[in-house]
């Protein structure tokens, strides 16, 4: 009953979102102790570059970690670094939010946190063990926008009047940095640590507890932040969604207009063959997804088909991260994509060469032609394009076929070009939609054998 009134991850998701929010806003003075506090950190990173490294091993293609021992220090540092389809400031919120209740574990008795400013705050944890003594940790967290626009976290241990030493709880140091770069849609993270129990923990039980925790800990961070603010993936979900439902909308509108305008009826049973058909394939695609399932479920994703919202709810799947039914044939990212191609096959191409067809005939004929015959060629001609271009971007894109076959893919710069390269890709799509099917529709006035 708790877990399913629980509401956690919505609460975690919120906090996020305003404390990205604050970070895009910010622009606080920093102090001279600030500066030197966060120069300190990137200084470390540097020092890292320096040392001689051991890889460690992942489970994840997408991360990458290894760990190094500075001179005269028992305390290895380890550093990992990934992938996350997020934008910088939506992962450095999730890093801020200290507060959050996804990282409440049942070891930890107590954890705050002072907010001296937006950029610096100090942070405190006490853990119990029924091993070694308990353990706390108290540092000063700050951050920093870059000139470059990358941003950069620095954690140091303090000590401070407010939070003075117990008795019999060690006090352990936890000193981090992380640098978040902007790459294409996502964001490189690199995280550097070392964790130091003090007491009686010996240096080789601690680092050994690192290395098996570094790369598990930023694998989670990385599909946490996925589920709750990848939102530039999931914007170009549901914008796609959209363009499909408004497509399939205005090829009704037109429907009607044909069956209402004399001398064009005949034009209309095509246009609603085709539709049709985009609906029969999905609702074939909703059978063998469902056929193992309640027929409940399978009633309900079929009514949601025939209501045209079957893309959006597809997209939803997709972007609250649902896996695959059991008894399924596909998962949800492959589902949206059949569904899509439904449309684009069965719907929009045909779609556009039949209305451009109409559309010079009534201008042929000096009938002249209405505002909704133009919008239902260009929706179509931009959810085509939408489409086409967001396949080829999830594919381009793709960390590990980046990674595995470097010589295919990778054409879409990082940053700002990237989605300029985007834009282009629609455009060019959808312009050679239009421009086939405008061929099409002159060849079948002068001759439609």
């Amino acid at each position: 009953m708790r877990k399913r009134f629980d509401k956690s991850a919505e609460i975690d998701a919120a906090s996020s979102l305003r404390l990205a929010s604050m970070i895009r806003a910010h622009e606080g003075d920093y102090t001279d102790e600030e500066i030197v506090g966060i120069d300190a950190g990137k200084d470390r990173l540097k020092m890292f570059e320096r040392m001689k490294t051991k890889n460690l091993k992942t489970e994840s293609p997408s991360t990458e970690a290894e760990v190094a021992f500075e001179d005269n220090d028992s305390h290895a540092w380890g550093r990992a670094t990934t992938t996350v389809r997020a934008e910088p400031t939506e992962v450095l919120a999730y890093a801020l939010d200290y507060l959050k209740r996804s990282d409440d574990g049942v070891n930890r008795v107590e954890k705050s946190m002072k907010v001296v400013n937006d950029h610096n705050r100090e942070l405190y944890a006490r853990y119990k063990s029924s091993l070694i003594s308990s353990r706390d940790f108290y540092s000063r967290q700050l951050w920093r926008k870059e000139t470059d626009g990358s941003f950069i976290l620095v954690a140091t241990p303090m000590e401070s009047e407010e939070h003075p030493k117990l008795p019999d709880v060690v006090r352990g140091r936890f000193p981090l940095v992380m640098k978040l770069v902007e790459e294409g849609e996502g964001t490189k993270v690199e995280y550097l640590i070392q964790i130091d129990f003090g007491g009686s923990v010996p240096a080789q039980v601690t680092n050994s507890y690192m290395g098996r925790s570094l790369t598990p800990m930023m694998e989670a961070m990385a599909r946490r932040l996925v589920d709750e603010v990848g939102w530039a993936a999931k914007r170009r979900l549901f914008v796609g969604a959209a363009l499909s439902t408004v497509d399939m909308i205005t090829d009704v509108k037109v429907i009607v207009e044909y069956l209402n305008t004399p001398g064009k009826e005949a034009y209309a049973y095509p246009l609603m063959g085709m539709v049709g058909t985009c609906l029969f394939l999905q609702l074939l695609l909703v059978f063998m997804q469902t056929r193992k399932a309640p027929k409940a479920k399978m009633a309900k994703e079929m009514l949601i088909v025939l209501s045209g919202l079957k893309p959006g709810f597809d997209a939803y799947q997709v972007a609250k991260g649902a896996e695959q039914s059991a008894g399924a044939v596909f998962d949800p990212s492959t589902e949206l994509v059949f569904t899509k191609g439904f449309e684009m096959v069965a719907e929009s191409i045909p779609g556009c060469i039949l209305q451009f067809y109409v559309l010079l005939k009534t201008l042929k004929d000096a009938d002249g032609a209405n505002t909704s015959s133009f919008m239902s060629l260009l929706i179509s001609a931009l959810s085509t394009g939408y489409s086409s271009a967001t396949a080829t971007w999830d594919y381009d894109t793709s960390n590990q076929r980046r990674r595995d076959e470097p010589e295919f893919y990778g054409m879409i710069p990082d940053g700002v070009r990237g989605n300029v390269v985007f834009l282009c890709m629609i455009l060019n799509s959808a312009l050679l939609l239009l421009v086939r099917s405008l061929s099409y529709a002159l060849l079948m006035l002068v001759s439609p054998a």
